[in-house]
């Protein structure tokens, strides 16, 4: 983390929430068993080096079981979150593993219908690069991605909405193909 921070010039951290359960987080995400990721502390973690921390809650069937104020009260005090994204799962092939599982956890409409009706309650604070509404909810900045796998800028000949850190160290436009390092 301190070589993230003080040699690369990192300074925000966004963290692929999907369960609120370190030990179901750890398998969706594939982490390694012997190496958890611990969701509370990693942020308290990341809180004394200073980064901004932005959840990203990959919205699945489990979040069918919490409301929002719920999860704003475990962002604000457990997560310790500056930004938060709530990112729709779709997929175009479920002929893949990722794509079965997101066939397979949907979160339903009503609860995402919900969401939108309870953000347009706050302030927005102006659109990110998406065109996307960004919205003050008690201090955090939170976006609504209805379309996380879109692509609408490019940084250094790369269309890319995200870029992913992988344990090899390298910075990649894509989950899925090795071919997209960034560098």
């Amino acid at each position: 983390i301190r070589f993230l921070r003080n040699f690369v010039g990192i300074n925000t951290i966004a963290l692929s929430i999907n369960s609120r359960s370190d030990d179901v987080n750890n398998e969706i995400l594939g982490h390694r068993l012997d190496v958890p990721v611990k969701q509370y502390e990693l942020c308290k973690l990341l809180k004394e080096y200073g980064f901004n921390i932005r959840c990203c809650f990959n919205l699945n069937k489990d979040y069918n079981n919490y409301d929002y104020i719920e999860i704003f009260d475990r962002v604000k005090n457990q997560y310790l979150a500056d930004q938060v994204t709530f990112r729709v799962l779709y997929t175009s092939d479920t002929s893949t593993p990722q794509g079965k599982w997101i066939a397979k956890n949907q979160i339903c409409n009503a609860w995402l219908n919900g969401l939108s009706d309870w953000l347009v309650k706050f302030k927005s604070t102006g659109t990110n690069v998406y065109g996307t509404s960004l919205r003050d909810v008690d201090g955090i900045s939170v976006f609504f991605d209805q379309n996380c796998i879109g692509k609408h800028h490019t940084v250094n000949d790369v269309d890319a909405k995200h870029f992913i850190l992988c344990p090899n160290c390298k910075l990649y436009s894509s989950w899925d193909s090795k071919a997209s390092l960034v560098f």
